[in-house]
């Protein structure tokens, strides 16, 4: 699988309702929230796709073109839904990037400092962002994110 094709995968399950999370590990494609549980894709370094239980069936269903229930939990949407109202009350609706306000459907919550790079699942290090303007910082490190977020408002050239 392709790195736009993976991108697709992740797009694919947010829009089936999962909460997409940061990997972990430079092996993991796509980790995920759904179906009651944290359910991880990983490619080897010869590129071969592997996952399990779950995983496994959310990427059949995606590359069959076909819907695929998360079955949320309701605790994780809860505290996904919390974590978002109080970032709202701190910073408002508007996109960490490109500061546009951000439709319910298309919030997401964007780690300033990676998971996978030390950063810590926090509120300090959160901030709201579009899905799109999210996916387009990907992994980068906090000072590119920063530029990233200028270049996109216009602050420089």
């Amino acid at each position: 699988m392709n790195a736009k094709r993976a991108e697709q995968f992740k797009q694919w399950l947010s829009r089936m309702g999962a909460e997409v999370l940061m990997p972990t590990n430079p092996y993991e494609l796509a980790r995920f929230i759904a179906h009651g549980g944290t359910h991880v894709v990983y490619v080897n370094g010869k590129g071969k796709i592997s996952a399990a239980g779950f995983a496994l069936e959310a990427l059949a269903a995606f590359d069959g073109g076909k819907v695929l229930s998360m079955g949320f939990a309701k605790a994780a949407r809860t505290a996904n839904s919390k974590r978002k109202a109080v970032l709202m009350q701190r910073d408002g609706r508007g996109c960490f990037y490109c500061g546009i306000d951000i439709a319910d459907e298309d919030m997401t919550v964007e780690h300033l400092i990676a998971l996978d790079k030390g950063g810590q699942n926090r509120l300090e290090n959160m901030a709201l962002a579009h899905a799109k303007c999210n996916n387009k910082a990907g992994n980068l490190s906090l000072t590119m994110k920063i530029k990233l977020r200028d270049r996109m408002r216009g602050y420089c050239s």
